[in-house]
């Protein structure tokens, strides 16, 4: 926890632009990730929450590590309070509709989902994960859909030529 703690008080002190602070709390967050000091990564995204609390990033992130740690209930908390923050946060809505679709939540992933396209309707992961909960739900033609906007957006995203095979061979 030291480490993290350390290393981001640094980070206040030399605040400077948000988007400078977001970098480095990000690369103290993946080091903690890639050494299994997820709690580190944690106290860190709370600190920076308790510092600031409309840091719709942080709130993002601490969700991302909360999933990681099998926290969904956790995660949809953080995702919801950035989303209160501010309403067209893609990514929010984005990562709540994978937390929901993990939890089983699957009509409340589908809506996510939606209103994350509705914000940015050419975001390949958005397109991606609405194609896997609509699999999820054996909504299967329109799980082929979103494989191919997604795709059609960016023809080397891997993730939705595979569901897309899968959904495919399942037809």
């Amino acid at each position: 926890v030291a480490m993290g703690t350390l290393a981001f008080e640094r980070g206040v002190l030399t605040l400077g632009p948000q988007m400078a602070f977001q970098r480095e709390l990000d690369e103290i967050i993946e080091h903690a990730r890639h050494t299994g000091r997820l709690d580190d990564a944690i106290a860190s995204y709370r600190r920076a929450v308790a510092l600031k609390p409309d840091f719709t990033n942080a709130h993002c992130n601490l969700g991302n590590v909360l999933r990681d740690r099998k926290q969904a209930d956790a995660a949809v908390a953080c995702y919801r309070r950035a989303i209160d923050i501010q309403p067209d946060l893609v990514e929010a809505h984005c990562n709540l509709g994978s937390v929901l679709r993990d939890l089983k939540q699957l009509d409340g992933a589908v809506a996510s989902c939606r209103r994350a396209l509705e914000i940015q309707p050419d975001w390949v992961e958005a397109h991606c994960r609405l194609g896997a909960v609509l699999y999820d739900l054996g909504q299967l033609d329109d799980a082929v859909v979103s494989y191919r906007r997604a795709i059609a957006i960016d023809p080397g995203h891997a993730d939705s030529h595979i569901n897309l095979g899968v959904a495919l061979h399942r037809l």
